[in-house]
């Protein structure tokens, strides 16, 4: 992982999360946000509540899944923020789609998400040596768009009413950052 001193640079983005991998004890803290409105309102695959047990099995999929790297997010005093992810990982051509979430709602907009991204890019890029990395929301999250933008990530694209939420279909803003991309932001501290 690149000296967290070198990632702090980058655009005055404070590193102030620590990522360690997902473990199934995770799963009370993942039950604490997994069905407050507020806080997955912005997801459109949780239209319904999950039970423990059914987020129990996605916990132990995504742990076994090798085309899977998720993390728990935690603040340098280890305290449980959320979690971060390179999902459907195409080994071949090296590929990732991305998820955040920040699971408390006492803590967003204050860097964290920021944070996390910047680590999980590092990993992505210079551990597992992938090239790209996507990540999609909904057209109206204009403060999830800025994060990913202040991390270096274009907007490619919308993908017109891709989701359907609450009986409505929504427009899915699709961003993006090459490995190449994130290299020049780190040698230049955008």
């Amino acid at each position: 992982m690149t000296d967290e001193n070198k990632l702090n640079y980058v655009d005055g983005i404070e590193i102030k999360t620590k990522l360690r991998p997902l473990r199934i004890d995770d799963l009370d803290n993942c039950m604490n946000w997994i069905n407050d409105s507020d806080i997955i309102g912005n997801f459109a695959h949780f239209n319904r509540t999950i039970s423990r047990e059914e987020e129990e099995k996605v916990l132990e999929k995504m742990i076994a899944d090798p085309n899977t790297k998720t993390y728990t997010i935690e603040s340098k005093e280890g305290e449980y923020l959320g979690s971060v992810g390179l999902n459907k990982i195409f080994w071949p051509t090296g590929e990732s789609t991305l998820s955040l979430i920040i699971g408390r709602k006492d803590k967003w907009g204050q860097g964290y998400a920021s944070s996390a991204l910047m680590q999980i890019m590092d990993l992505a890029f210079n551990e597992y040596d992938l090239h790209r990395l996507e990540i999609g929301c909904f057209d109206s999250n204009k403060r999830a768009q800025k994060v990913y933008s202040r991390c270096g990530f274009i907007q490619e694209g919308t993908q017109r009413q891709k989701y359907m939420l609450r009986e409505e279909y929504h427009d899915v803003a699709m961003m993006a950052i090459l490995k190449q991309d994130y290299v020049k932001m780190m040698e230049e501290g955008k």
